[in-house]
């Protein structure tokens, strides 16, 4: 966990690539919103391996609203129930539940559904938010941050300190990819 953080620290610190961070973002959001363990969540996660984003971003993304989805949750059902019964989209979704592997997607669950709708639609907004968080927290708040009296407290304390020595070598390793 200690190394998740630090690599999340150091990405946000890099002088590049802010897009990539904002895409683990955006990606986070959208798998916290579906539920775990049904084949649709498992090959999205899988899919967002070959794409180039921040992975520690995304998967503490999914760990911190996964936390707080329960809140939304007659949201989603709600949403995912509306969809599901539509009757123009009948024939496709008895098309989904007759082919061989395509119902372990479980799209026919109202959160399964309203999760991946919900998720899909919040994905670009999700990535400019986390852009611009990103540019603002370099911009304005890492420097104020790194020189405040309580950091350089925290990092007389053992446990900060290995936290400190794994940014320091995470930002090493960003700085390397990118010159």
């Amino acid at each position: 966990m200690i190394s998740l953080i630090a690599k999340l620290i150091a990405a946000l610190n890099a002088n590049s690539r802010p897009g990539e961070v904002a895409a683990g973002f955006a990606c986070g959001v959208l798998l916290a919103l579906i539920p775990v363990g049904n084949l649709l969540w498992i090959g999205l996660f899988t899919f967002f391996f070959f794409f180039k984003l921040h992975l520690g971003t995304m998967v503490l993304t999914i760990a911190v609203f996964k936390v707080w989805i329960g809140v939304t949750d007659p949201l989603i059902d709600w949403l995912g129930l509306w969809i599901l019964q539509r009757p123009a989209l009948e024939a496709l979704f008895t098309w989904v539940l007759n082919t061989p592997v395509l119902p372990f997607l479980r799209l026919n669950n109202s959160l399964v559904m309203g999760g991946f709708v919900s998720g899909f639609l919040l994905w670009t907004p999700s990535y400019f938010l986390g852009r611009i968080l990103v540019l603002l927290y370099r911009r304005r708040i890492r420097d104020r941050i790194a020189s405040s009296r309580l950091v350089r407290f925290f990092e007389k304390t053992p446990l900060l300190r290995k936290i400190t020595k794994a940014v320091r070598k995470a930002a090493a390793v960003y700085e390397g990819w990118s010159a």
